[in-house]
C-alpha cells in the first residue's frame, strides 16, 4: 500500500512541476519581424527579390520574460507565450502599447523560425516619444498582417 502511495505522490508532484515550468523558446533569442505580404509567391521571384526589399517591422530580443526593441532608443518591455500567442507590453511615462501575436507556428522556411498573425495592437500615447515610434503599427492597419519571425545568429 505504502509503494503504491508514494509512486502516485511521485506522479502527482511530476505532473504539477511540468505543468508549472514555462517552456520559453524566446528567451536568449533575438527576432526581426518581417510583413509576409510584401514575401513573393514563387521560388523564382524569392530568388530574384533581394533581402532589403522585406518590410521590416520591429527588431526584437527576448531575455527571461524582458523584451528590448532594437532601435535607437531601445525600449524594452515584457512578453508572456500562452500556447501560440505571444503577447508584449512595452510601458514609460507616455503610454503603453500591447502587441498580440496569435496563431504562432514553427515554420519550415529558410531563416524564419515563427510565422504569427497580428491579432491585437492596443496603445494609448499621450504624447510623442519613445513608444510613439510604433505608433505605425496601428495606423498602418497592421492588425490581421502575417509576420514572419526572422531569427538573427549574429
Amino acid at each position: 500500500m505504502s509503494r503504491v502511495s508514494w509512486g502516485m505522490l511521485f506522479f502527482l508532484v511530476t505532473i504539477i512541476l511540468t505543468g508549472c515550468s514555462s517552456d520559453d523558446d524566446f528567451s536568449g533569442r533575438t527576432f526581426t519581424i518581417v510583413d509576409n505580404s510584401t514575401l513573393l509567391e514563387t521560388k523564382e521571384q524569392m530568388n530574384m527579390q533581394e533581402e532589403d526589399t522585406r518590410r521590416v517591422l520591429l527588431s526584437l530580443t527576448f531575455d527571461s520574460g524582458e523584451v528590448t526593441i532594437n532601435s535607437n532608443q531601445n525600449l524594452t518591455g515584457e512578453y508572456e507565450t500562452f500556447d501560440d500567442r505571444l503577447e508584449i507590453t512595452l510601458s514609460d511615462d507616455k503610454g503603453d502599447v500591447t502587441l498580440v501575436f496569435s496563431d504562432l507556428a514553427s515554420s519550415v522556411e529558410k531563416n524564419v523560425k515563427y510565422t504569427a498573425e497580428i491579432s491585437d495592437i492596443d496603445y494609448s500615447l499621450s504624447d510623442t516619444g519613445g513608444l510613439a515610434q510604433l505608433e505605425f503599427m496601428a495606423s498602418d492597419n497592421t492588425e490581421g498582417m502575417m509576420v514572419s519571425f526572422e531569427e538573427n545568429t549574429e
